[in-house]
């Protein structure tokens, strides 16, 4: 809000000579926003993973889910298309 603020200012009387004093400013924030957004993201796709497939934190309790492994012969061909 601040360098929003700051530019609306220059815009407004004319300052834009005064914009190579706040150019590495500048170009802080812009990095700054860009790892801000990138640590954003990777917390809410973690949250969004977290609640679909909460962490059992009760290892005595049963899973909700079952798992079936078939071993089979058939099972484990591979058949390549051409």
């Amino acid at each position: 809000m601040w360098l929003a603020f700051t530019l609306l200012i220059m815009v407004a009387f004319d300052l834009s000579a005064l914009v190579r004093f706040i150019t590495r400013f500048t170009e802080e924030s812009f990095a700054m926003l860009i790892a801000i957004i990138f640590i954003f993201e990777a917390l809410n796709k973690q949250y969004k993973t977290m609640k679909k497939k909460p962490v059992n934190f009760d290892p005595d309790e049963p899973l909700n889910y079952t798992c079936i492994c078939n071993m089979s012969a058939s099972d484990l061909s591979y058949e390549q298309s051409t």
